[in-house]
């Protein structure tokens, strides 16, 4: 009975391949998963440069308000009085930028990766109504065609409406 029975202290070799094995597909679906976590974090980092320049442009486009310039302080952009153009058709202005914020009016400028576009639809008389503005952030920034007409191809964007109270 004795010569049947085996005192076993070690993992045989069968099963140590086995467990290697595991192990290596383990690795090799961790290791293909890095490509698509680096694309979605270079991704979302660009949608939260975009989301906070698209908060700076409405900042600056508030600040904006009969008595002052028809001008923003900040970016230059011209808001429409009562009774102007209407630029949803195509944008009013259109502006490059870096992912640091500074602006250019060249979309192959150095460091330029975001294209700003911003139209207007202002009251049709001199009402109490507000101005809507309409602000596209799209990259990469020479993308989208001409800056007369809102982009259509681009990578990514990121767009908002304000009412802006300037009449």
């Amino acid at each position: 009975m004795k010569a049947n029975q085996r005192n076993r202290k070690a993992f045989s070799l069968v099963e140590v391949a086995i467990a290697i094995a595991v192990a290596a597909f383990c690795l090799v679906t961790l290791v293909a998963l890095f490509p698509t976590g680096n694309a979605e974090n270079r991704d979302s980092l660009r949608r939260t440069i975009a989301a906070s320049l698209a908060t700076a442009v409405v900042s600056d486009l508030q600040i904006v308000t009969n008595a002052s310039s028809s001008s923003s302080p900040i970016y230059g952009i011209s808001v429409p009085s009562a009774g102007g153009v209407n630029s949803m058709t195509a944008p009013a202005q259109t502006l490059y930028a870096g992912i640091d914020g500074t602006t250019n009016t060249s979309p192959t400028a150095a460091g330029v990766v975001y294209r700003i576009s911003v139209g207007f639809s202002p009251p049709a008389s001199a009402s109490r109504a507000a101005t809507t503005a309409r602000v596209l952030i799209t990259w990469p920034a020479a993308a989208g065609g001409a800056a007369t007409a809102w982009p259509t191809t681009y990578d990514g964007s990121f767009e908002t409406q304000t009412a802006i109270n300037c009449n």
